[in-house]
């Protein structure tokens, strides 16, 4: 399912396929959203893809990539990971799995 999805933003899009090359776009993207630099510790990337006019991101990697946050326990990125990106948030996001989730809740 998320190579159809992915196959249907890929026009537009801007793709890169070296590891350090996907590395770098993935943190420059993160700061320019405002969203943790630690969010997407991945250094073996094969693909990263950004389009740029429906904000849906994917990264692509060889294996399964278990990561233990301090906080959260141990997640697992998985061979493809999927989302849409915003200003300080990720939606619909795909392969990511952990055992702990934080919620955010805003108070008035």
């Amino acid at each position: 399912m998320t190579s159809k999805l992915v196959a249907g933003h890929r026009e537009r899009a801007e793709i890169y396929h070296e590891a350090s090359l996907c590395k770098q776009k993935t943190q420059v993207l993160l700061h320019q959203f405002h969203l943790p630099k630690g969010l997407m510790p991945l250094n073996h990337l094969n693909e990263f893809g950004y389009n740029k006019t429906t904000w849906f991101i994917w990264l692509k990697q060889e294996k399964t990539f278990k990561y233990l946050f301090k906080e959260l326990g141990i997640t697992s990125y998985g061979v493809e990971i999927t989302a849409f990106i915003g200003d300080r948030q990720l939606k619909k996001l795909t392969g990511v799995k952990s055992n702990e989730m934080m919620i955010w809740i805003t108070l008035f």
